[in-house]
């Protein structure tokens, strides 16, 4: 294993924050199986009551089927938007520095500082433009690139690959 180290001075606008809501809410939480599910599955039971003569609770299961997912996709954006707003992202502000160290992974911000062991990060996703760390199924640092101090993303990447066991790492990245 390596002994170099890297830190990320994360600074949080609306495209950082809209981007891991989105990957947040429809992939690490599938939401998107979820909401696809549900459409094929009412879109079934509506054509089952179509075939028995069920014309009312064709068009119901259907609107169900329909309506839902478009209900989910406004209320998100819509909640996403109001948070981005109560929040004030419209100019990046910074929120925390994370080191990510061969022992360790320290988070700090202004009024406190945490540190996890590598083998306690519950997940770490590796994507074109953003590492998410997960220290557990709740709670995650967004670790945008263009944010590294001291290297690359690619020096990122090679430091989580060093020290995060391979089952609870996810990578996305073109390398």
């Amino acid at each position: 294993m390596g002994k170099e180290s890297i830190e990320i001075h994360t600074k949080m606008d609306a495209e950082a924050f809209s981007a891991f809501s989105v990957f947040h809410t429809f992939r690490f939480h599938k939401w998107d199986l979820r909401l696809l599910l549900c459409t094929v599955g009412m879109t079934a039971l509506a054509l089952v009551q179509l075939y028995t003569g069920g014309v009312v609770l064709f068009w119901v299961f259907l609107c169900v089927g329909i309506l839902f997912p478009i209900a989910f996709f406004i209320y998100f954006s819509q909640s996403m938007r109001g948070q981005i707003k109560t929040s004030k992202l419209d100019k990046p502000r910074f929120v925390y520095s994370v080191q990510l160290a061969p022992g360790e992974v320290r988070v700090r911000n202004d009024a406190e500082q945490a540190a996890f062991q590598w083998e306690e990060l519950h997940r770490v996703y590796l994507l074109p433009e953003y590492a998410y760390l997960y220290v557990s199924k709740a709670r995650a640092f967004i670790l945008p690139y263009r944010d590294i101090a001291n290297g690359s993303g690619e020096k990122l990447c090679r430091i989580v690959k060093e020290n995060l066991p391979p089952e609870r790492l996810v990578n996305k990245r073109k390398s």
